[in-house]
């Protein structure tokens, strides 16, 4: 059941107007009530339509209240329900869309934690030689390049490997010594929830002067 308290939380959330805090309180909630989600997505596509319609922009709303519930899935509704709320004919309005749609459970094993790589998060080392990442933090979130900025150079060439959430290594980049930024595209990569892991490019002896940094990022469409 959704209340009237509910209802103001998710308008403020649609406007903008949610603290960072409030904003991932209610995007878990989203993700792990999916009563409650099933009930704001319909909320959700009256709230839009509504907001603009006497703008003369009800298309618009609609397509865009569509696309919203596209992205969090097609196992939201009943299957006749979500084929008539979504795919309904719309003359002059629907765009083509070819973004993939993801059902409730899908978008939680996305998103899911590696227990594997955040033991490594929160390691300490003792290390000589310190590698500063000042960006990205922890569970930085972007849909198209993971900006990393040093708090100062390393003398060695650093080593970044990507991986998924199941701990598989997806890529790996040498990063010339002395380098202070860089950036790494994630536009081909699927939502959900990846590591990045930073250390030093050396051998083993002279590795064990510097610390790794291991982080986790979130690319959401």
């Amino acid at each position: 059941m959704i209340t009237n308290n509910d209802l103001h939380l998710l308008h403020r959330y649609w406007a903008s107007n949610l603290s960072a805090t409030e904003s991932q309180v209610l995007e878990q909630r989203l993700l792990l009530d999916h009563e409650f989600l099933q009930t704001a997505t319909a909320e959700k596509l009256i709230y839009e339509t509504t907001l603009h319609l006497n703008e003369q922009q009800g298309a618009t709303a609609i397509q865009q209240a569509k696309q919203w519930v596209k992205d969090l899935g097609n196992d939201l509704f009943a299957p006749n329900q979500f084929e008539q709320l979504v795919q309904a004919e719309t003359p002059d309005w629907d765009t083509p869309n070819t973004e993939p749609t993801y059902s409730l459970d899908e978008l939680l094993a996305m998103f899911a934690r590696c227990n594997e790589l955040e033991e490594n998060i929160s390691r300490a080392a003792t290390t000589t030689q310190t590698i500063n990442v000042l960006h990205p933090t922890h569970d930085t979130e972007t849909s198209k390049t993971l900006v990393f900025d040093l708090q100062q150079g390393v003398q060695v060439p650093l080593l970044l490997i990507i991986y998924d959430n199941q701990a598989n290594q997806l890529t790996q980049i040498e990063i010339t010594p002395n380098t202070t930024k860089f950036n790494f595209d994630v536009q081909h990569y699927t939502q959900g929830r990846y590591y990045w892991r930073l250390r030093a490019n050396v051998s083993g002896k002279e590795r064990a002067a510097y610390n790794t940094v291991v982080r986790s990022f979130l690319v959401r469409r």
